[in-house]
């Protein structure tokens, strides 16, 4: 089994969580493997699929793509709790840093893949 760090707080002292198939595609022999990292809780995976081939499995007509605009008159509700969203995962992943420097957090697949730069120096949520 390959040992890959925790990507919240870098320990190496994680375990076997669950593996699964992508789901709702078009079969394949592909299996994503997840850890838990016995530091800090996180889930992750241990393989993510390559930003680059992202497009395989989530086109540009996957609703949450979409993002605020696809829910209509309620988008500003929408933009305004994702914005309260990212701060907590913000206010979360930096209690495990180990530096407070500028860090990456992945947006999970729900919303268009990015990597998202914060600093715990900028962010005021």
């Amino acid at each position: 089994m390959i040992t890959v760090n925790c990507p919240v707080c870098s320990s190496d002292n994680g375990s076997y969580y669950i593996a699964t198939k992508a789901l709702m595609h078009k079969a394949n022999q592909e299996r994503y493997i997840f850890n838990k990292c016995s530091s800090c809780h996180t889930v992750f995976l241990t393989n993510p699929v390559k930003e680059e081939i992202l497009d395989t499995y989530y086109t540009d007509n996957y609703l949450p793509y979409k993002g605020a605009a696809a829910w209509g008159k309620y988008s500003l509700f929408v933009a305004r709790s994702q914005q309260t969203l990212d701060c907590k995962r913000v206010q979360l992943v930096a209690r495990y840093l180990k530096s407070k420097k500028a860090f990456t957090i992945p947006r999970c697949r729900l919303w268009k893949p990015k990597l998202f730069k914060f600093s715990t120096a900028k962010i005021k949520c």
